[in-house]
């Protein structure tokens, strides 16, 4: 798992695009994004990556602050999309 959350950020998104692409679907059929980090302050050093994965889809968006799993995980992203006819 990478250090810093920029890394994190990136590699979730690179994951979430993977699947979604599985599933028939991709990052620009995100309808809602859930962003749980346990610490505030990290956030805006993930809005480059986020803006950038989610600009044409412009989900709607909340982001959580809480513990996650374990004390090395710095976000978690969670996303529903939809699959286009």
């Amino acid at each position: 798992m990478p250090e810093d959350i920029e890394a994190q950020c990136q590699n979730t998104l690179d994951t979430i695009a993977k699947v979604l692409e599985e599933a028939g679907s991709g990052l620009d059929h995100v309808v809602r994004v859930n962003y749980i980090v346990p610490d505030v302050a990290e956030w805006p050093k993930c809005w480059p990556s986020t803006s950038a994965a989610f600009a044409k889809a412009r989900p709607a968006a909340t982001m959580i602050s809480a513990q996650l799993q374990n004390p090395e995980m710095k976000i978690e992203i969670e996303v529903t999309a939809r699959i286009p006819d």
